[in-house]
């Protein structure tokens, strides 16, 4: 993203803060989870997190975060992040 900002605004639009809870995060990163069913119109579960201009989105058709967690943390680590 162009800005630390823009990545928080990424994390709050596919996790919203008011809908989410706080998630597990690598070290540095911050951002939220959802399960299937907690955001209106939204099918499926999610895991969002930001670091700096930076930020990884996992979607799944699942009700859990976990398969997408571990997902985001896969890219995290092959891409060095």
């Amino acid at each position: 993203m162009a800005s630390p900002t823009e990545a928080m605004r990424v994390v709050d639009w596919a996790a919203p803060v008011d809908l989410t809870a706080p998630a597990d995060q690598p070290p540095g990163w911050n951002g939220g989870r959802h399960g299937g069913g907690e955001v209106p119109g939204r099918i499926g579960a999610a895991y969002s997190v930001a670091k700096g201009d930076t930020a990884v989105t996992v979607f799944t058709n699942q009700d859990e975060s976990v398969k997408a967690q571990l997902v985001a943390e896969q890219v995290i680590a092959t891409l060095g992040l």
